[in-house]
């Protein structure tokens, strides 16, 4: 760091009030450009900042030379000395003015931090009793060491940092080669200043949502193929007839399933990320606290979440469509969702030739262990397996017994059919609806498939799937490109619709006792399952139409962006999302059994 000439320090003046902001150096490129040109660059907050600037822009000026850093530490640990021993608490002068920003503006400094820690060390000195602060010495009396930043090892440094190995694993690994030279050690302290020196920042790395922008990757071309084959499908123009084993859809005729699991939270917290915390008295109103009281020490009190090891989770299956049914003789678009969700909690999906060979394997563990599960058995000889007990329903007794712990996608398949066979009664799509999922390995299995074809061939037809053609990569014939959230209304958006209900309905049913069959919790899978049903019930209609012809136009963006990965798309927050509250068929509906918690707080007021 780098300072003017020290001189004596100018009297502090009363400045007004300011929004501090940490200016990094060296200023901005084009600031540079225009200091060059003799013109004030932008961003400047004070005349500190730009002497120090015009000092490494045009360091040739008389008036501004040079100071090594120990020299203004030095200056500082004087200045302490003779004006502020010993200190008064978080540095205030006798005037009532900060002591670091008085120091900062007296000596032309911008680096809160280095001030701070040179005002400690020189009262440490102070209270040990020693001669004094040697501001080129550290705390343990050795020289101060600096990294060149020009060196190698200022390069090994950078790219260490740079990978996430943390400041103490590269001082560690830097110290190892400075050992092996003979070479004095350097503390975490001196590293992570000579990396701001060198220009490094932390900042949190950032996340992105899963996909490819790479042309050639199986992914892409699968999602192509399946995009020109659903527009197709839809009567495109353009994308030539119907290829064999393709059939006439349309937007309203189509039912959408999907998977979504949820993970049970133990405490109040209500599942916001974020909350107001208010400070109260004794009438429960706010009121304001004293700038060092803790607030919202009230409020916080019981609306922790208890963190857990394993957490346990609730697994479920939605159905979701929009069917046009007619109205006096007028066709009129519906919101329609499935009754119930399919529930799988506690258990693993297998496909059915998957399935089978778990009963099998329950089966010998019984014959092989001589008892059976949960009944007393006083047998040892052969045959005291499953056989034995249930001469007639042997299957199904090891089948039932499986099932505690694994679900057959056969079952998926019946729900499946049943709901949409339910939901589509009544609509111009009644005999001709088709069905869109995902790319669940599980239901496009080979056995799944057999039993969905013996069991019912129609739907079976129906399904939206890829042709078994060159065209379409080998990974995803027969079945559908997964990892596609905007070809799903269920993921964009109707599973976040779900989960703001979640977080509405605990909150408005928290002051409940927590015995009331009514109150949203999710502490356990059985009170999960509970609470997403109910708040599943409350998905607005008009929210599941709109989601649901998106799904047409996603097919479109995807395939003009010729298969690769369109981020954002079907992203719905801000001021649209407000826009959409606001209308009578998107507004936010309660549930009834969390009435009685609206109740209570509009009576507040």
């Amino acid at each position: 760091m780098t300072s003017r000439a020290i001189s004596k320090p100018r009297a502090a003046k009363a400045l007004p009030k300011r929004k501090h902001h940490r200016i990094s150096s060296p200023a901005p490129t084009h600031g540079v450009k225009r200091a060059k040109r003799g013109i004030s660059p932008s961003g400047y907050q004070n005349s500190a900042q730009k002497a120090f600037h015009m000092r490494r822009t045009a360091g040739n000026d008389p008036s501004l030379p040079i100071i090594p850093e120990e020299q203004v530490r030095s200056a500082i640990n004087v200045y302490w000395h003779g004006q502020f021993r010993p200190r008064s608490p978080h540095f205030i002068c006798p005037d009532g003015t900060a002591l670091i920003p008085k120091v900062m503006r007296s000596y032309s400094v911008n680096s809160h931090q280095m001030v701070k820690s040179v005002l400690y060390a020189s009262e440490k000195a102070y209270l040990d009793g020693g001669g004094g602060y040697d501001a080129c010495r550290n705390a343990a009396g050795h020289p101060a060491l600096k990294i060149d930043l020009q060196s190698g090892e200022m390069l090994m440094i950078s790219k260490m940092l740079n990978r996430g190995l943390g400041t103490a694993l590269v001082c560690e690994l830097v110290n190892s080669k400075r050992k092996a030279k003979n070479e004095p050690t350097v503390s975490s302290n001196t590293l992570k200043s000579a990396a701001k020196e060198a220009g490094g920042s932390v900042d949190r790395r950032k996340t992105q949502s899963a996909g490819s922008s790479d042309s050639t990757a199986a992914w892409t071309k699968g999602r192509l193929a399946q995009a020109e084959m659903v527009l197709r499908m839809l009567g495109t123009a353009g994308l030539g007839p119907l290829q064999p084993g393709e059939f006439s859809i349309k937007a309203d005729s189509v039912l959408h399933f999907d998977q979504k699991h949820k993970q049970c939270e133990l405490g109040g917290g209500c599942g916001a990320k974020w909350a107001w915390l208010f400070s109260r008295d004794d009438a429960g109103m706010p009121v304001k606290t004293e700038p060092n009281a803790a607030p919202g020490e009230k409020d916080d009190k019981d609306k922790k979440v208890t963190s857990t090891k394993y957490c346990k989770e609730a697994r479920f299956c939605f159905a979701a469509c929009a069917p046009t049914v007619l109205k006096d003789g007028k066709p009129k678009r519906v919101g329609r969702r499935c009754s119930q969700p399919f529930i799988y909690s506690k258990q693993w999906l297998l496909g059915v030739k998957a399935f089978k060979a778990e009963v099998a394997a329950e089966i010998v563990r019984v014959d092989a262990n001589k008892k059976m599960p949960n009944k007393k058995n006083k047998e040892t000889g052969e045959g005291t397996g499953y056989k034995h007990f249930f001469p007639d329903t042997w299957y199904e007794e090891a089948e039932k017994e499986t099932l505690k712990h694994h679900v057959c996608c056969s079952m998926m398949v019946d729900w499946v059919v049943e709901q949409g066979t339910e939901m589509f009664k009544g609509t111009t799509a009644e005999s001709s609806w088709a069905i869109n999922g995902d790319g669940l390995s599980q239901w496009w299995d080979a056995t799944t498939q057999e039993y969905m074809k013996e069991t019912y061939p129609n739907e079976f037809k129906r399904q939206i799937r890829n042709a078994d053609t060159d065209k379409v990569p080998k990974r995803y014939r027969g079945s559908l490109v997964g990892n596609s959230p905007e070809w799903m209304p269920l993921d964009s958006n109707l599973f976040a619709d779900l989960e703001r209900l979640i977080i509405i309905h605990r909150a408005l049913t928290y002051m409940y006792s927590i015995a009331d069959p009514r109150r949203f919790s999710i502490g356990t899978p059985k009170q999960c399952e509970s609470a997403v049903s109910r708040a599943w019930q409350m998905v607005p209609e008009g929210r599941i139409i709109r989601d649901c012809d998106r799904w047409a136009e996603a097919y479109q963006v995807v395939y003009d962006n010729k298969g690769k990965v369109v981020r954002g798309w079907g992203r719905r927050s801000g001021r649209r999302a407000q826009r959409d509250r606001e209308q009578p068929e998107m507004a936010t509906q309660f549930h009834a059994d969390a009435q009685d918690g609206v109740n209570s707080l509009l009576e507040l007021a």
